[in-house]
């Protein structure tokens, strides 16, 4: 939940400030985000977590890759953050899934469930059985 969420940033020495920046949210090292009130998510807050615990920071000229890079590695925080491996491979137990079933049961939007499933189907996890119905 978005609580756990600021609960977590609190026992971790995270900052979190509020400003009209333009529905974005930043992470600032080396611990504080700032997010504008209009986009306060739970998606929103544990990516920024992402990007201070794993420390995948960039600047706004940075290049192309360094960017990418960045964005991945907080993605995958905020994915294992928000749906621990045994919460996904529990409700998943090799059934049909779709992309909104599972925002729909984890209360996440579509566009993040796409990425869990891209996540979890890694070639790390292909022990586990996920069908994907379009």
């Amino acid at each position: 939940s978005l609580q756990d969420l600021y609960t977590f940033a609190d026992e971790n020495g995270i900052n979190i400030e509020y400003y009209d920046i333009g529905n974005v949210a930043i992470a600032v090292p080396p611990k504080t985000i700032v997010i504008d009130p209009s986009n306060n998510s739970k998606e929103t807050l544990a990516h920024e977590i992402g990007h201070i615990e794993t420390g995948a920071f960039y600047m706004y000229d940075c290049d192309e890759l360094t960017y990418q890079k960045a964005e991945a590695e907080a993605i995958r925080y905020a994915i294992k953050m928000l749906i621990p491996p045994k919460d996904f491979y529990n409700f998943v137990r090799g059934e049909y899934i779709t992309p909104w079933v599972l925002a729909d049961y984890f209360d996440i939007s579509e566009e993040l469930a796409e990425k869990v499933i891209e996540y979890y189907r890694l070639p790390s996890n292909s022990h586990i059985k996920i069908i994907v119905k379009n």
